[in-house]
């Protein structure tokens, strides 16, 4: 990858090797005419309309008709893309780990919840007499 932070690729397109790489105006390009729906599809090669977009906005001079004319190899292209992007997105640490929400200990809740039901009850009484 000849830049990691950018998350820069090389692509093969019709015999040609052509720089991969999602910037801010690639990546408004591909909010503008992938939706996330298409954009998850193509990476799972489920929909190669999309992923031509997704190439076609991410290698300067490449349209989407000569990505689709060239037909480069489909694993390889969704793995370059794929690459591209995450970079795009998160850097070249790629996307953080999942963090666990704490665990709140059980017997804040249950005061919490016991002071709120009792408070409700007091006021419900008082109310009825």
């Amino acid at each position: 990858m000849p830049n990691r932070y950018t998350g820069e690729m090389v692509i093969e397109v019709g015999g040609e090797v052509y720089p991969l790489l999602y910037d801010w105006r690639a990546l408004a390009l591909v909010q503008s005419e992938v939706s996330k729906e298409q954009q998850a599809m193509a990476l799972n090669g489920d929909d190669i309309d999309s992923l031509a977009k997704l190439v076609a906005a991410g290698v300067e001079g490449l349209t989407y008709e000569d990505v689709l004319s060239a037909s480069p190899p489909l694993m390889i292209t969704i793995q370059a893309v794929d690459i591209a992007l995450t970079a795009a997105y998160y850097g070249p640490n790629g996307p953080p780990e999942e963090i666990e929400n704490p665990k709140r200990p059980q017997g804040m809740i249950s005061s919490w919840l016991l002071r709120l039901l009792t408070g409700l009850v007091s006021r419900l009484q008082s109310s009825g007499s």
